[in-house]
């Protein structure tokens, strides 16, 4: 399809107001529940790239949340692969290592440090969507667990420090051409591109590099439509803009701004309807088809969350205010979802048990209630989040 979209009429309405698509019945509070804070000096793992050590030495060893980390903690392991995007060893390594944070269990403990260790260099050969969904959570467990160098080469602080601060120089196979290309945070409005720029956020809030949290920060911001935020990658959209999705085709956005809507063009189911654009992410929207009404279902939005929540997570405990940036853009997204499910009946874009380690985290940081079914376990970039997260951990300010 062409680009020739700018002649779509586009209208901006109040949420409450747009035909065809009913009000989320919800009560959520707005973002400005979320303290803003002014960017660290000091290297954000000293507070926790994930959770604080303090908060975590208290959590709680009862309870459904506990025996759902501890089981999967000491399930028998599998063999890591950070090239393959299916992988579920990372998590697998995450749940020992926050059992060993939390308890010093010495066999728990070995097991997440040979977790992390064996996951050394098995990013060769694979891409980097394979390495968005995958690294995140070994680079949490390896900051939970303090592996750091230590001076000794050959110790497994030093070998996974190395291994990790190799990421900001790595080159692998673009998901789309197979070129080998560095990690870019949030270079596109799709999925893997946010899941990547989580993976990009881990890397350098582990190592302190404030050049490079600073580098997320602005992608991050360019992604949600922050007006501010200078777009240093030229965020690639153009899937979402040809399928219409983007509320303006000239400026667009990886999640559309605050009260966006759109009417559908001729010719397409819902032609004529005014639909609510607020909080949709542009690209993975367009994998179900071009804007209708009702939208062809479609599982994307939900592989972004996995990546933009958790990045949005980690810098916040790195200082910067992730949550509230764009008009609340993190907690508009799932709003979206969620209204979705409301205004056309169908469960398929919010209910299905998926995710739900994502809306535990989205719930508690802005104190709001969407549905999740709990125990959360273990996601596909984090998990365990209604026990790391049963409240919010706030990073001291700067």
């Amino acid at each position: 399809m062409g680009r020739g979209r700018a002649s779509i009429l586009v209208a901006v309405v109040a949420l409450t107001g747009c035909a065809g698509l009913r009000p989320a019945t919800t009560s959520e509070p707005g973002p400005a529940t979320v303290e803003r804070r002014a960017p660290q000096t000091a290297p954000a793992s000293r507070n926790g790239i994930w959770i604080s050590p303090a908060t975590l030495r208290h959590l709680p060893t009862t309870g459904a949340a506990w025996d759902r980390l501890l089981a999967d903690a000491e399930a028998d392991p599998v063999t890591a692969d950070v090239a393959d995007q299916d992988s579920g060893q990372d998590v697998a390594t995450l749940a020992a290592a926050l059992v060993c944070a939390r308890t010093n269990s010495p066999q728990l403990c070995d097991k997440a440090r040979a977790g992390v260790v064996s996951a050394i260099g098995t990013e060769r050969g694979g891409r980097w969507l394979a390495v968005g969904r995958n690294l995140t959570a070994y680079v949490i467990a390896a900051d939970v667990m303090g592996l750091r160098a230590d001076g000794d080469p050959e110790s497994a602080g030093t070998r996974v420090e190395t291994w990790i601060r190799g990421f900001e120089t790595e080159r692998l196979a673009d998901n789309n051409t197979g070129e080998p290309i560095p990690v870019i945070p949030f270079a596109s409005g799709s999925n893997a591109s946010a899941q990547e720029g989580a993976a990009y956020v881990a890397v350098a809030a582990y190592l302190g590099d404030r050049a490079a949290l600073e580098r997320a920060w602005d992608a991050f911001r360019t992604y949600l439509c922050d007006p501010s935020a200078p777009d240093r990658e030229r965020i690639d959209l153009h899937r979402g803009v040809e399928a219409g999705w983007a509320y303006d085709d000239r400026h667009p956005c990886a999640v559309d701004p605050a009260g966006a809507a759109k009417r559908v063009p001729p010719g397409r189911p819902g032609a004529g309807q005014l639909v609510q654009l607020d909080g949709a992410i542009i690209n993975d929207m367009a994998r179900g088809g071009d804007l209708a009404w009702p939208p062809g279902t479609t599982q994307y939005p939900w592989v972004g969350l996995e990546g933009l929540v958790p990045a949005a997570v980690m810098l916040d405990r790195a200082g910067y205010p992730a949550l509230t940036v764009a008009d609340g853009a993190v907690l508009r997204a799932v709003r979206y979802l969620r209204d979705l499910e409301l205004s056309t009946g169908s469960g398929t874009w919010f209910r299905e048990r998926r995710c739900n380690e994502i809306i535990q985290l989205v719930n508690v940081a802005y104190g709001v209630h969407f549905s999740v079914d709990l125990p959360a376990g273990g996601g596909r970039t984090v998990g365990y989040t209604d026990w790391t997260h049963a409240t919010w951990d706030a990073a001291p300010a700067g």
